[in-house]
């Protein structure tokens, strides 16, 4: 875009101003406070109602010698431009005051301004001159190529990026692959067995999370090897199989049983009541005839001494049984305890879960870590339910123990009852014969005694051979199952130990298994974890690489304007940024001539860019005596103290100013 022609009427300080560079270079010299920004002003406000800083509300009515308002004056900006493609253009804004006479009143006063805009000098709504304008270029844009500070100093750095990587085209990641060969290192973290390929800020994402998930687990591991490494200290505890030793209390428990089974003292006793039933049958024989109360006193007493004698043999083979369940229950008990013991052990060693792959098996790469999450939670559900069903079946065998033991010491308590019930029985049997014999004792007594009887005499003999073979096969019996109970006691204390060390030797086993397994996770952790670093790291170096890249696609396009894009942090990464500089020197810290051909060198780049080249407002123009060309149309602003009114000249200077080196 070219100006051809502009002319300022009343505008701001200038009466009347006309310029026509008609596309030329156009140089305008004036001491301070001639007029030259109200130029710039102009312009910028004839386009966008703005003045040259960008700034809507300035004052643009020109003043009288007392400082105010001149009323009733037109403000008026004209300027015919060439546009590419739309050919010569004439574009002008009209300010003026709007005058209102009031109902009943002579005076009009100033009750508003309105602004008038033509294109061509045909008239047009203020959206419709915006729209054009716009379509020309807009605003923002329009500054940045006709500012020489605009773009380096005066726009925010993350917008002067982006306009950059419009400009330079972005940086393929296969191109930053090929520029690093350590880079194809990171192809394998790239990889995705589930689908595409990850982009690298997704395999960034991802082997973030996994560090995140591997310091949790690093974190927490050693604890828990600690937890469970004090409980796997030492040696297993020596294994007691408790099996035999259950063998050998069941062979003494038949030895006992079969004992008794096999005691001839029930064959005695009955024998010994045969042979006093015989005595007493002779004795009524012998008494025959000598009275028939007598008799039948008589009678009664042997009938009552029989049942006393079954009564009391009755009582003692209960007695015995009693005695067998008593060591019966007394075994059962240890076992019940023993099992007791284990089932608590069981509960309090810690769940074995076991190992989850997380890995792919064709690649070695890390699973999706959702992947992993739903294996482990399956995992550990198995593990869990299978621990359970574990101590709900030793619940059970414990119940049913407990319910055996439970069954047996009902049956014991009632031969109890029965014992007890006979060893009553045999106290009435004896006071029931007391009480026979008294009643025989007050009768008059035939002769009771036959000592010179055989019968009675060999009765007798056998009666008392069978009460020393009673007495001497009880005492043997006695002694036989004593020694067999006093080995089952022992036999149940050494299998309450054996199971007891079973347990132990069961739960520190657990503990050492689980503290290995422990041990291997934290290896296979930490080896992850390097893995997981090694990604990040490479994911650093792509990303500096490709931040040299692109800061090369960028500087490529000027000659000696540079733009820093990155900024090392303390932490090793790297921040954006947009810093400009010249020779590596900051732009803010250039002086006035060298911020202005910097300014320069990016407008060329920016109007390339965009296709369009306006004319440039430069102003200080007189701090630099090699002026850079540019593909738009300059418009210098000198300061000149020899020219008190404005001079305006077209083409190139005429003479030299000097360079105001102003950092």
């Amino acid at each position: 875009m070219k100006l051809l022609k502009l002319r300022l009427t009343n505008f701001k300080g200038c009466r009347t101003l006309e310029l026509n560079p008609n596309g030329q270079p156009l140089t305008i010299y004036g001491d301070n406070a001639t007029g030259k920004t109200t130029v710039a002003d102009a312009l910028y406000w004839l386009l966008f109602g703005k003045n040259a800083a960008g700034t809507k509300d300035f004052d643009i009515k020109t003043l009288g010698p007392d400082g105010k308002p001149i009323h009733r004056l037109d403000h008026e900006v004209e300027a015919t431009l060439k546009i590419d493609g739309m050919g010569t253009r004439r574009l002008r804004r009209l300010y003026r005051e709007t005058w209102t006479t009031q109902k009943g009143r002579s005076v009009a006063e100033l009750t508003g301004h309105s602004t008038d805009y033509f294109i061509d000098d045909v008239p047009h709504q203020a959206k419709q001159f915006e729209a054009f304008v716009a379509s020309i270029c807009p605003a923002d844009t329009f500054r940045m190529l006709t500012d020489p500070e605009q773009f380096a100093d005066r726009t925010h750095w993350s917008d002067r990026r982006k306009l950059l990587a419009e400009i330079a085209g972005g940086v393929s990641d296969a191109e930053v692959m090929v520029s690093d060969p350590d880079l194809f290192e990171l192809r394998p973290y790239l990889e995705n067995p589930g689908g595409e390929p990850y982009s690298i800020d997704g395999a960034a994402r991802l082997l973030a999370a996994q560090k995140k998930l591997l310091d949790e687990q690093r974190n927490e591991l050693p604890t828990r090897i600690s937890e469970v490494s004090r409980t796997a200290e030492g040696d297993l505890p020596a294994l007691i199989d408790p099996e035999p030793i259950r063998t050998q209390i069941a062979e003494l428990q038949s030895q006992i049983a079969q004992a008794t089974q096999q005691s001839a003292i029930g064959h005695i006793e009955a024998e010994i009541l045969q042979a006093r039933n015989k005595v007493e049958n002779r004795h009524l024989e012998l008494r025959r005839g000598e009275g028939t109360a007598h008799s039948d006193a008589s009678a009664e007493v042997g009938r009552k001494r029989n049942a006393l004698t079954l009564a009391e043999s009755s009582h003692s083979s209960n007695k015995r049984i009693l005695t067998e369940l008593d060591t019966e229950i007394d075994t059962k008990v240890a076992k019940l305890a023993a099992h007791k013991l284990a089932h608590k052990a069981a509960i309090a060693s810690a769940p074995e879960f076991p190992a989850v792959v997380d890995t792919c098996a064709a690649c070695g790469q890390s699973l999706p870590e959702d992947r992993v999450e739903a294996a482990r939670s399956n995992a550990t559900a198995q593990a869990n339910q299978k621990r359970a069903s574990e101590l709900e079946e030793m619940t059970a065998r414990g119940k049913a123990m407990s319910e055996a033991l439970d069954k047996l010491r009902a049956n014991r308590d009632e031969l109890a009852e029965r014992v007890e019930g006979l060893a009553k029985e045999v106290e009435t049997a004896k006071a029931d014969l007391v009480t026979a014999e008294n009643i025989l004792a007050g009768l008059s007594a035939p002769k009771t005694e036959w000592p010179d009887d055989p019968v009675l005499i060999q009765l007798a003999a056998e009666i008392e051979r069978l009460n020393e073979q009673k007495l001497s096969s009880a005492e043997a019996l006695g002694q036989q199952i004593a020694g067999l109970e006093s080995q089952v006691r022992e036999k149940n204390e050494r299998l309450l130990a054996a199971m007891q060390s079973q347990a132990a030797h069961d739960q520190a086993k657990g503990a050492k298994e689980r503290l290995q397994e422990l041990e291997d996770k934290l290896a296979k952790t930490n080896e992850q974890y390097d893995h997981v670093l090694r990604g990040l790291d490479l994911i650093e170096m792509f990303n500096r690489a490709k931040a040299r890249l692109f800061e090369e696609h960028v500087n490529r396009r000027f000659d000696r304007v540079r733009f820093r894009l990155f900024r090392d942090q303390l932490n090793g990464g790297l921040d954006e940024c947009c810093d400009v500089t010249v020779d590596g020197v900051p732009f803010a810290s250039l002086n006035t001539g060298m911020k202005i051909n910097a300014g320069l060198e990016i407008i060329d780049v920016l109007a390339a860019h965009y296709g369009f080249a306006p004319p440039i407002v430069i102003d200080n123009a007189e701090s630099i005596t090699a002026l850079r060309p540019t593909l738009g149309q300059q418009i210098r602003l000198v300061v000149s103290a020899a020219d008190k009114a404005l001079r305006i000249e077209s083409g190139a200077p005429t003479e030299a100013q000097p360079t105001l080196a102003l950092v």
